[in-house]
């Protein structure tokens, strides 16, 4: 998973260019909002969406074998790999949180508030930026691990040797 200021950046990105899809020269305000709405529901969902293919990447420790237990203890600070899949998850729901309330922001603008767009936008960018760095030290034990585990052999516990 990549850090949090690449995490920031293509969460950034992709909401820009999801926000100059929806713009044409003559924009007048119903698209200035829609822009602002893919913006700010782009910028979450990025990073949501990150964040929840690294929780289902690890499997869960009821699901493991005995033996892979063993390694995967042996091997991997598993409580501190727990803790940071833990605070990743509650990352993506403050992330939600930040998206609704954003949202709901944008639907009590008055009509023709142009300022009010561009704050709501650098808010989303704000907010998310904040929350990816409080959440660097997770993704760090988290590529920690799971740079160990790429290395474990593929065991069949069905069918051994």
């Amino acid at each position: 998973m990549p850090g949090p200021d690449d995490l920031i950046n293509m969460a950034l990105s992709s909401a820009r260019k999801a926000r100059g899809q929806t713009g044409s020269p003559n924009r007048g305000w119903r698209e200035k909002k829609q822009e602002t709405l893919a913006f700010v529901k782009t910028a979450v969902f990025t990073f949501r969406e990150r964040f929840e293919n690294a929780e289902k990447s690890v499997p869960t420790f009821n699901e493991l074998t005995g033996f892979e237990k063993e390694i995967w203890e042996a091997s991997v600070d598993v409580p501190a790999l727990q803790r940071a899949l833990g605070q990743l998850a509650a990352a993506r729901k403050i992330g939600k949180k930040i998206e609704r309330a954003n949202v709901q922001q944008i639907f009590r603008l008055q009509k023709d508030d142009s300022a009010g767009l561009e704050k709501i936008r650098e808010q989303t960018a704000g907010r998310l930026a904040s929350l990816l760095k409080s959440t660097k030290e997770s993704i760090r034990v988290y590529n920690e691990a799971r740079r160990t585990v790429m290395g474990f052999p593929a065991i069949d516990a069905k069918s051994p040797c």
